[in-house]
């Protein structure tokens, strides 16, 4: 006797973007009962001849649902991390219409429209070059090493393992002035911030973006319009085997800042995962200097990652019951607006 087939729904989704793969609408494929992951991807690849044509039924990442998929590069939070599901798991009670599966086309290995603007690639300089040979032996080695392209995402590095290979200097980054009236401006918008959210130590991780984002875009601002402001930008490194995305990337012409949010107080896990991006820029954008900034809203520690060395600079910001004290927020503002500006218009 023949066994009846069942549906299984499923969306494809862009690896970098998150977004429906060339705004492709959900659909389903039948198969028997007991069918793999393996016999699933082949059948979605049967179906989608004219999309997935350069792509190959193994290069598919399966996940059970989109909340799986959400979480691939959150590996520093390990509670409820998931993985794609493995090639020889049934896929038996999955991909309901109200559940369905997600499956994942992997991206070009190159980054995102707004990163490749910045500038067109070309032949890394030595030391840096050195520099990704040292990271990848590192990534290779991650035993939470990604399914994807033999790609790691940025947040399954400790600071512990790459330390060493990154070595910051201690420098002092530069200020730009700002205005007193732009200044004031913000210190009473964060105020507002304050007293609307309550003290930044409480609540979820994602209300501190709502306290860092003012400073970004005031200080993007003053350069009229000539900084981009990208959330969560996803880049994925073609000889540095990385991936994963910065809460937001600043880009100005061949400038960059890539900006990363200290989960859970832990600054120095965010360090490694913003220098591991940084040197992702740097590769899929061409770039001989990339700069970074890992911050909990408190605490601020500026990088700047060139061909020959990484520098670090810290400051933190002093909190007051109205929000952050006027001088200390001065200072982290004009760092950032030094980043961005001219070289000419800094100042020490």
């Amino acid at each position: 006797m023949l066994l009846s087939s069942s549906k299984f729904w499923f969306q494809l989704l862009d690896y970098a973007t998150g977004q429906p793969y060339e705004a492709s609408m959900a659909d389903f494929v039948s198969l028997p009962p007991g069918s793999l992951v393996a016999e699933f991807r082949d059948a979605v690849l049967s179906k989608n001849p004219n999309k997935l044509d350069r792509v190959d039924a193994s290069d598919l990442l399966v996940y059970k649902n989109k909340a799986s998929f959400d979480k691939r590069n959150n590996a520093a939070e390990d509670e409820g991390n998931e993985e794609a599901l493995d090639p020889t798991q049934s896929v038996d009670g999955l991909g309901s219409k109200e559940v369905m599966l997600v499956v994942v086309v992997p991206s070009p290995r190159s980054s995102s429209q707004t990163t490749t603007d910045l500038c067109k690639k070309k032949e890394p300089n030595q030391k840096r070059k050195q520099r990704w040979i040292e990271l990848n032996e590192i990534l290779d080695a991650n035993a939470k090493k990604s399914k994807a392209n033999g790609s790691t995402a940025y947040s399954y590095v400790t600071w512990s393992q790459v330390e060493s290979v990154f070595a910051p200097l201690n420098y002092v980054q530069a200020t730009r002035t700002m205005d007193d009236t732009q200044l004031d401006f913000l210190k009473k918008y964060l105020s507002f911030t304050t007293k609307c959210f309550g003290a930044i130590t409480t609540g979820k991780e994602a209300k501190r973006l709502h306290f860092i984002a003012p400073i970004l875009v005031c200080v993007c601002f003053l350069l009229k319009g000539d900084v981009k402001i990208v959330a969560e930008e996803d880049l994925v490194g073609n000889f540095v085997k990385a991936h994963g995305h910065f809460e937001f990337m600043l880009t100005r012409g061949t400038k960059a800042v890539c900006i990363v949010e200290a989960k859970k107080d832990d600054i120095e896990q965010g360090m490694a995962q913003d220098l591991v991006g940084c040197e992702v820029a740097a590769e899929v954008g061409g770039l001989d200097v990339v700069y970074g900034i890992v911050t909990n809203y408190i605490q601020w520690n500026f990088f700047c990652s060139r061909n020959d060395k990484v520098e670090i600079d810290e400051c933190s910001l002093r909190l007051s019951p109205n929000g952050p004290e006027r001088e200390s927020l001065k200072e982290v503002a004009e760092k950032i607006y030094s980043m961005l500006a001219d070289e000419d218009t800094q100042t020490d």
